[in-house]
């Protein structure tokens, strides 16, 4: 469904239409094994990977939906994150002996800038910085995953393993859990490693503790790719001997230790999961490792 688009002086919210059309392909595979070696070893494992490409084929006549954050336009994905291209960080060779920008540069239509933020650049070459600058900068959709499971069993002993993962989206950080000190607030580990005079190749910006500012745009700086692989668990096992559970008057006893989400390798800021919603302010709540022993007994 697609809102018609109005002019706003008409004063009502926009109807909708059943318009628009939406065109996903791609592939999954799935490889499985099941096999046992003499009478007491049995294992297998599985593995499956899937990836389809997104792409608008009609918006109901238009080229493009009305953009915020979010473009959605004819050939492109559903919901691509629209921002500012950015090339690295105002230096002090990019200012005059007054802290007036040089005149080889964009003018900064963004706000006042000092040395140590945010570089963008001037897409459409017409030497403002502005909303026109942007473009597509990322993606909001996963359109890969892949899994591993394996398991094994010998003399009463089992292990199992298993991984997943997903790739191909991006997530854009804001606010207090991806800008330093925003709005007198706080400062994470990895923001530390901000632009000074003597620190001037840092990835991050000068720090600016303030609610608004023209390094908190939309742009590369603050967005990640949340490709990521995790192992999700690993349970260890043992059933005890069948006479020692004859002896206590029970069918089966079986003893094990089992961890969840042991551990994740991603491109993410320490601390940060790569399953947060995208622009996100920081109302996350963190995965957790999760250790059980336990024990199944069967009468």
């Amino acid at each position: 469904m697609l809102s018609i688009t109005i002019p706003p002086s008409v004063g009502f919210n926009p109807p909708t239409q059943n318009a628009g059309e939406v065109w996903n392909a791609g592939y999954d595979l799935s490889l499985g094994w099941n096999d046992q070696i003499g009478d007491d070893f049995r294992y297998g494992f599985n593995v499956n990977y899937s990836n389809f490409d997104n792409e608008i084929k009609n918006l109901g006549g238009l080229d493009q939906l009305p953009p915020d954050n979010l473009l959605n336009e004819v050939g492109g994905e559903v919901n691509a994150i629209y921002g500012l291209k950015v090339d690295g960080l105002y230096q002090e060779s990019d200012f005059d002996t007054d802290g007036n920008l040089n005149s080889a540069l964009p003018n900064h239509g963004f706000g006042t800038i000092q040395t140590g933020d945010i570089k963008y650049v001037d897409l459409n070459g017409d030497g403002e910085l502005n909303n026109d600058d942007r473009t597509t900068i990322g993606s909001t959709i996963s359109n890969e995953s892949w899994g591993f499971e394996f398991f094994s069993e010998y003399k009463g002993i089992d292990l199992s393993i298993s991984f997943i993962g997903a790739g191909g989206r991006d997530v854009m950080l804001q606010g207090d859990v991806g800008w330093a000190f925003y709005n007198a607030g706080k400062i994470q580990e990895w923001q530390a490693d901000y632009w000074t005079p003597t620190n001037t190749s840092s990835p991050y910006p000068r720090l600016h503790p303030a609610s608004s500012h023209p390094n908190w745009r939309v742009n590369e700086t603050w967005l990640f790719d949340t490709s990521y692989t995790r192992l999700r668990n690993v349970t260890l096992g043992y059933k005890l001997p069948r006479d020692f559970v004859d002896k206590i008057n029970i069918s089966n006893a079986r003893i094990y230790v089992s961890g969840q989400n042991l551990a994740t390798w991603d491109n993410m800021p320490d601390g940060i999961d790569p399953l947060v919603p995208n622009f996100t302010s920081g109302s996350i709540y963190p995965v957790t490792k999760v250790i059980t022993l336990g024990l199944n007994i069967t009468f």
